[in-house]
C-alpha cells in the first residue's frame, strides 16, 4: 500500500515527501545543474570557450547536452516531493524529451545519420578539441540524458519503480564522477569512449548533481538508506562522502606529485597503501565507536523498556485483580437481584449484521426460564424464538446500534412448554457489543389491570345509564305533574263556592304537592344535566361572571336588602354555564339563609398551586359543623320545608359542577356566625395572579 493522500494522483503513484533536507538538497542540486548549463549556453552565445569548457584546453560542453541538462533539471524540480498532477505530467514530458534527444544522438553515432540537430542552435569548427562531429555531444552524455529521462519518468510511481529510478540516477552520477576523475588523473579513457566526442567538465559536474538529486529525492531501496533517520542512514551519510572524497583527493595529490617529480613510482605506491590503511583504520574506528554508542543506547533503552514492562506488568496484575474483584462484586450483586438478569453478546455474520445474541451469564433468579449454569453459549432465538415475532429481537439490535436504553413494557408471550401467555416488563442497556437486561413477570398485574379496566368501564356505563334514567324520568314526569296541577286548579275554579272548606283545603294540598313535585323534578333535571350538555371548556373571567350572577339575582338581593361584593377574581378554565349555575346557587343560598342583620356576601380567590381557591362568605345563620357534609347530598335539607323555600338539591349541583371541573368544595361555618363556602377550580393556561 502507498502512503499519503491519494486525491488527485494516478493509480500506483507514491505520495511521499522526503525529509526536508533531502528535498532541499535535490532542488539545490537540480538548480545548480541548470545554472551550469545556462553558463555553458551563455559561453556559446558570446563565444567564450572558458565558459563552455571550464578550462582553456578542454572539450566544450555541447549545446544539445546543455539543453538536455536544463530539461532534466526542470523535470527534477517539478517531480520532487508530492506535486499535483499537472506538474507531474510536465516533468514526465520533459523526461521523455531527454530520452528522445539522447536516443537521437546515439543513433547518429551508430548509423552516421545526420539529422542536423547538433548545430541547430550554434555551429562549431571542424577542428574542435576531442569532437567527433561539430557540436555533437558525447556518447556518455547522450546515455546520461536517456538514463536521467527514464529516472524522472519513474519517480513517484511506486516504491519499486522509484528504486529503479534511483539506480539509473546512480549510474548517471557515476558516469559524471568518472569523467571528472579522468580529467583529474589525466586518463582520457574515463571521459572519452573510443572515437566519440569527449565528455566535458561542465557536463560531468551537471550529471553528478542531477544523479545525486534523483537519488536523494527518491525513497526506494537500497539507496533509501541515504535518507533514513536510523543509525545506518546516519553512518551512510557521514562515511560515503569521506570514502569518495579522500581516496580521490589522495590519488590526485600523488598523481600531481608524480608528474612534478616529487616522488618516484615506489614511493607513490607506498604512500597510497599507507593512506588507504589510515583511511580504512579511521573508518573502522569511527564505525566501531558509532556502533558502540548505538549499542549502549540500545542497552539503555532495553533496560528502560524492561523497567517499563515490569511496571506495566505490575499494573496489569493490579488491574486484573481489581477487575476480578469487581467481577466477583458484580456477580454477587447480580445473584442477589430478585428479578432475572442476563448478559448476552451480539452474534454477527460476515457482513457485520446481527443475526442472534449469545448468552454469557444469567443469575439464579432466571432459573424459572432456563438453567443459569447451562445457558452460556446458547442463542436467544434458540431458547426464545418468539422474540423475533413480537419485535423484541429487533429492539435489541437497535439498542446495540444506537446505545439508547431499552424499555419494553407489558409484552405478552407464551413460553416454551406453557399454554397460557404471560406478560413481562423488560429493561436493557448496551455494554460494548453486549446487552445486559432484566425482566419481570407482570402477568398478575396486567390481568388485574384489565379486570379493573373492565369494572371501570362497567361502572361508567352504569353511571351513564343512571344519569340517562334520571334525565328521562325527570323530563317525562313533568307532563303528568303539570296535568295534575292544571286540573286541580280548574276543578277549584269550576266548583267555586260549591266546595266546602275541607274539600277546598284538600284541593290546595293536592295542588301544592304537585307544585313541589314539579319543582323537585325540575331540580332533578338540572342536576342530571350537569356534565352532559355544553361541556366545552373555555377561559372564564370570574370578575365578569360574578357581575352576571349579581344581575340574575337582582330581585332577590333587593328584596333581602343584601350587598354582594368581590375582590379581583382570576380567569379559570371551565364550562361557562355550569360555573354560572355554581355561583348563582352559592350567592342565592347566602341571600336566602340570612339572619336579622343586613346580608353581606363577599366573593374572593387565592392561588393554590395549579388551582384557584374561591371563597363565598356571608354573615347569615351559619351551619352546624357536624352537618357540613350532609348539605351536599341530593334532597338533604337542614330546615323544615316551610322555613326556607327550595328542594335541597342546589348544593348537590354545586358539588357535582366542582367535581366535574377537577376541584373540590367544602364549607367552614358555625351556627349564627355566617358560612364560608370554598371550592377550587383549575387556572387558565396563561393566567396572571396580578393585574
Amino acid at each position: 500500500m502507498t502512503a499519503g493522500v491519494a486525491t488527485g494522483r494516478s493509480p500506483g503513484s507514491v505520495a511521499y515527501e522526503p525529509p526536508g533536507w533531502a528535498s532541499a538538497f535535490a532542488r539545490m542540486a537540480a538548480a545548480a545543474a541548470i545554472a551550469i548549463a545556462a553558463v555553458v549556453l551563455l559561453g556559446w552565445l558570446i563565444d567564450a570557450h572558458v565558459l563552455r569548457a571550464f578550462s582553456t584546453g578542454a572539450v566544450a560542453m555541447k549545446t544539445n547536452a546543455a539543453v538536455g541538462v536544463v530539461m532534466a533539471g526542470v523535470a527534477v524540480l517539478l517531480k520532487v516531493g508530492a506535486p499535483p498532477r499537472r506538474r507531474r505530467l510536465t516533468g514526465d514530458g520533459l523526461g521523455l524529451a531527454c530520452i528522445v534527444l539522447g536516443l537521437a544522438t546515439l543513433a547518429e553515432y551508430a548509423t552516421g545519420w545526420q539529422p542536423g540537430i547538433d548545430e541547430l542552435l550554434f555551429s562549431e569548427a571542424l577542428t574542435a578539441v576531442r569532437t567527433s562531429s561539430p557540436n555533437r555531444m558525447a556518447a556518455s552524455a547522450a546515455l546520461c540524458l536517456i538514463l536521467l529521462g527514464a529516472a524522472v519518468v519513474l519517480m513517484g510511481r511506486g516504491l519499486r519503480r522509484t528504486a529503479v529510478a534511483q539506480c539509473l540516477a546512480g549510474v548517471v552520477g557515476v558516469l559524471g564522477v568518472l569523467a571528472l576523475v579522468g580529467y583529474g588523473f589525466g586518463s582520457s579513457l574515463l571521459y572519452q569512449w573510443r572515437r566519440s566526442t569527449a565528455a566535458a567538465i561542465p557536463a560531468g559536474i551537471a550529471f553528478l548533481l542531477l544523479g545525486s538529486a534523483v537519488v536523494v529525492a527518491g525513497r526506494g531501496p537500497p539507496l533509501s538508506v541515504l535518507t533514513s533517520r536510523g543509525p545506518g542512514g546516519m553512518l551512510a551519510r557521514r562515511l560515503l562522502p569521506l570514502i569518495v572524497v579522500i581516496p580521490l583527493g589522495v590519488g590526485l595529490l600523488l598523481h600531481v606529485g608524480g608528474e612534478q617529480g616529487w616522488a618516484d613510482a615506489g614511493l607513490q605506491t607506498a604512500l597510497a597503501a599507507l593512506v588507504t590503511i589510515v583511511l580504512l583504520a579511521s573508518l573502522t574506528l569511527a564505525i566501531g565507536l558509532r556502533l558502540d554508542r548505538v549499542d549502549a543506547a540500545r542497552a539503555a533503552a532495553t533496560a528502560e523498556l524492561q523497567a517499563v514492562n515490569a511496571g506495566l506488568e505490575r499494573e496489569v496484575q493490579a488491574r486484573t485483580a481489581a477487575l476480578r474483584d469487581s467481577e466477583e462484586l458484580f456477580r454477587g450483586a447480580a445473584e442477589s437481584m430478585f428479578d432475572p438478569f442476563a448478559i448476552m453478546v451480539a452474534v454477527r455474520d460476515e457482513t457485520g449484521t446481527i443475526i442472534d445474541f449469545e448468552y454469557q451469564f444469567a443469575n439464579a433468579s432466571a432459573a424459572g426460564y432456563f438453567d443459569p449454569d447451562d445457558v452460556a453459549g446458547r442463542g436467544l432465538l434458540e431458547l426464545f424464538p418468539f422474540h423475533r415475532d413480537i419485535g423484541l429481537f429487533d429492539a435489541y439490535v437497535r439498542l446495540v446500534d444506537t446505545g439508547e436504553p431499552l424499555t419494553w413494557e407489558s409484552w405478552w408471550a407464551t413460553l416454551p412448554g406453557e399454554n397460557q401467555p404471560r406478560a413481562f416488563d423488560t429493561r436493557a442497556t448496551r455494554f460494548g457489543d453486549s446487552v445486559t437486561y432484566t425482566w419481570r413477570d407482570v402477568t398478575a398485574r396486567e390481568r388485574l389491570s384489565a379486570a379493573l379496566q373492565a369494572k371501570t368501564t362497567d361502572l361508567e356505563r352504569s353511571n351513564r345509564d343512571l344519569e340517562q334514567f334520571a334525565y328521562v324520568a325527570s323530563h317525562d314526569l313533568q307532563e303528568p305533574l303539570r296535568m295534575v296541577s292544571s286540573y286541580t286548579s280548574l276543578l277549584a275554579e269550576d266548583l267555586g263556592d260549591r266546595l266546602d272548606d275541607d274539600t277546598r283545603r284538600h284541593l290546595d294540598y293536592a295542588h301544592d304537592g304537585a307544585k313541589r313535585m314539579h319543582q323537585l323534578v325540575h331540580d332533578l333535571l338540572r342536576y342530571s344535566r350537569v356534565g352532559r350538555t355544553d361541556t366545552s371548556h373555555q377561559r372564564v373571567d370570574c370578575d365578569q361572571l360574578v357581575e352576571t350572577v349579581t344581575v340574575d339575582l337582582q330581585e332577590a338581593i333587593l328584596a333581602a336588602g343584601a350587598t354582594v361584593t368581590h375582590d379581583w377574581l382570576p380567569t379559570v378554565t371551565g364550562v361557562p354555564t355550569e360555573l354560572r349555575q355554581l355561583l348563582t346557587n352559592l350567592v342565592g343560598n347566602a341571600v336566602k339563609f340570612r339572619g336579622d342583620e343586613p346580608v353581606h356576601v363577599h366573593v374572593s380567590a387565592a392561588r393554590d398551586g395549579p388551582m384557584w381557591q374561591f371563597s363565598v362568605a356571608d354573615n347569615g345563620i351559619g351551619i352546624d359543623p357536624g352537618k357540613a357534609e350532609r348539605i351536599f347530598e341530593v334532597f338533604k335539607r337542614l330546615h323544615p320545608r316551610g322555613s326556607y323555600p327550595g328542594t335541597g338539591i342546589g348544593l348537590a349541583i354545586c358539588k357535582k359542577v366542582v367535581e366535574q371541573h377537577g376541584g373540590r368544595i367544602w364549607v367552614e361555618s358555625q351556627p349564627g356566625t355566617g358560612a364560608t363556602f370554598r371550592f377550587t377550580l383549575p387556572a387558565a393556561g396563561n393566567d396572571q395572579e396580578d393585574r
